[in-house]
Formats: C-alpha cells, structure tokens, sequence
C-alpha cells in the first residue's frame, strides 16, 4: 500500500513539473512568423498595444456608438461593448494585430529584395523618436507595465520606418512609379497653406476690455506690417521674446525657410488637418488678418503665405503630399505583397496576451 502511495506521489509530481514547464514562456519567443519575418511575443505585446490604441481612437470618433453620457465626458467609455468594422472590440484588436505584423514584414521583405536600408538620417530620426515618446512622453509607464521593454518598441519603432523607405522607392523621385513634380505641386495647391501667426490667449474670467486690449495689440502689429514699419518676424521675435541665436559662418546647402517661424496647415484628410483651412485658405497672401478664435479663447494675428516662395516648405512637405496622392494604391499594394507571404502563429505563445488585459496607466500622456 505504501508502495502504490509513493509511486502515485511521484506520479503527481512528474505531472506538476510538466504542468509548470509548460506554462513558463522563453525568453524571445517567437510568437508569429510571417514569410520570413519572425515576431517575439513582447513584439506581439508592443503591436497589440498600438491596435488597441487605434481601435480606442476609431471608436472615440464613432460618436453615433457612445451614449449620451460617454459622449459628454461625464462616463468613461466601455470600448469593449462597442463593435468596429462589424466585428467585436477584441476581434477587430486580434485582427487588426495580424494585419500589422503582416505589414511590417511586407515592408522589411520588401525592401530586403531591393537591397534597401534605413539611412543614417533615419536612423537618427529613430533614436530621436524613442528617446521623445518613450523618455520624455511617457510611453515607458504604457508598455512597461505589459511587458514591452524600450529595446522592443525602438525595434518596433525602426521597423515602421521601413514603409516610408519602401514607399519611396516607388512613388519618390526615381522611384518604380514616381509621382510627377506637377502633380505633387497640384496636390500642395489643392489640400495646403502656410500661414504665419502671433496669438494671444484669453485670461481666465477675462474682461471685454481685456479682450479688447488684446485685439487692439494684434491691430497694431498687423497696422506695422502693412506700412512696411516692421516685418513679421521682428514683431513675432519681440513679442515672443526670440533672442537671436549666434549663426555659423560656415556656408552649406541646406534650404533655409523664408519665412522662419510659419506653420502648414492642411484640409481635412491630411495629416496637417486643421478646423481653420477653410477660413485661411480665402486669405490674400501676405495680408495681416486678426481673427478671434473659433472657441473665444483668444485672437489672432494671420498671414497667409505663398507655399510656393518658400521652398523649405514645398520640400518639407512634399512626402505628405505623395502619400495623399498615392497611400490607397500602397496599401493595396502591401496587401496584396503581405497576402503572398504565409503567416505561422504560435498559439500558445499569443494566446497569454489578452485585450482586456491591456495595463492602461491612470495619467494618459
């Protein structure tokens, strides 16, 4: 009898260790693979985060699904009773996870037969990145807590990259299917501005001689640029308080900005989308504007400028305009490229990571 107890105890525990060994996940876990491409599953993690804050931004603006009260801000919102694109929250998240593994490695695949590498430049805009968003927005406090180190989402980070090197070698000068000069021109006519601006926000329980006073300020500065007294950028330094910084002698190519301190404002569907395009866009150039914002909680001194005298802007913004041009035929073009390559997924390694699960931190950055 006591023989049977001791073999059955060891039994027991023969299968306790099996049962143990199998719940312990190895470092680097390949969790999917697409083509070539193999994903950890803190990779999967990283990718699954982004999903779910793309489903979270969709549903945000699907008003006509949120009640009254998620709507008004006075109940949070319960994204998982929501659907998208017909599908349940975490269905389209798990979906949609896939999707961009699949793209990524549509893109890294891509470029590996062209023999394409990320530049020095972007390179450093990838390290820039990382070091802003997780350094100093706060994404460390996101992903951490879910188990995405800062080395994952800097992996994650250069590998997005990838799309714009493969985007280019199609759509950019040179490119496969280069997008013309003149259509990009067309583009930046039809969907951009520039424009100059000083503002000044409203004090809080201001007065209307406050807001008048105010006005009058931005009246004044707008009186000097049309009687060629002062220029706009003297008036933007002094009322700023710019100090001039030392300038190198040393003389490169670089296009400077002719006008230093402007900003582009896009129409709706850019990536410069903005609420004031529609109003801007009607402006004369180079007539100062004072305008009370749209939500009363300050004035306005505008100048719209000619996009096409500063050709700083025109190259700064001429990937954006490509990409208005011709993102729909690319990502038809990735979906059909991704849909050749076969897609394994580790089950037991992506079935630990669930949506609801998702650490979300109290302070949202």
């Amino acid at each position: 009898m006591k023989a049977i107890k001791k073999i059955t105890a060891l039994v027991l525990v023969a299968l306790m260790t099996l049962s143990l060994s199998a719940c312990i996940h190895k470092k680097d876990e390949i969790a999917v693979t697409v083509g070539d491409v193999e994903f950890t599953s803190a990779y999967y993690m990283c990718t699954l985060i982004a999903a779910d804050s793309e489903a979270k931004q969709k549903i945000n603006e699907d008003t006509e699904q949120l009640t009254e009260a998620e709507a008004n801000g006075t109940e949070d919102i319960d994204y998982y009773t929501k659907k998208i694109e017909k599908k349940s929250y975490e269905k389209w998240v798990k979906d949609r996870t896939i999707e961009l593994l699949e793209n990524i490695a549509a893109y890294k695949t891509a470029c590996k037969e062209k023999k394409l590498e990320l530049t020095d430049e972007q390179e450093a805009e990838v390290a820039q990145s990382v070091s802003y968003y997780w350094d100093s927005y706060g994404y460390s406090q996101y992903f951490e807590p879910n188990g995405v180190s800062r080395a994952t989402y800097a992996k994650y980070t250069e590998d997005a990259y990838y799309s714009s090197v493969y985007f280019d070698s199609i759509y950019a000068k040179g490119g496969t299917k280069e997008i013309s000069t003149e259509n990009v021109n067309k583009e930046i006519s039809n969907s951009y501005i520039l424009i100059d601006e000083i503002s000044i926000a409203y004090e809080e329980k201001a007065t209307d001689d406050q807001k008048a006073k105010n006005k009058q300020t931005l009246e004044n500065y707008a009186a000097d640029i049309k009687n060629g007294k002062k220029t706009f950028i003297d008036i933007y330094k002094a009322h700023n308080e710019v100090k001039d910084e030392e300038t190198e002698t040393e003389e490169t190519n670089e296009v400077k900005p002719v006008n230093t301190y402007a900003a582009v404002l896009g129409k709706e569907g850019t990536n410069f989308e903005s609420t004031y395009y529609d109003t801007f866009v009607k402006y004369e150039y180079d007539v100062p504007q004072v305008i009370e914002l749209d939500d009363e909680s300050g004035v306005a001194l505008v100048i719209k400028r000619d996009i096409f005298k500063d050709q700083y802007f025109v190259d700064y913004i001429d990937t954006h305009a490509r990409h208005t041009i011709a993102d729909e035929d690319f990502e038809k073009h990735i979906k059909d490229y991704s849909e050749k390559l076969k897609t394994k997924i580790n089950n037991y390694a992506v079935g630990q990571f669930k949506v609801k699960k998702i650490i979300v931190p109290e302070i949202v950055y």
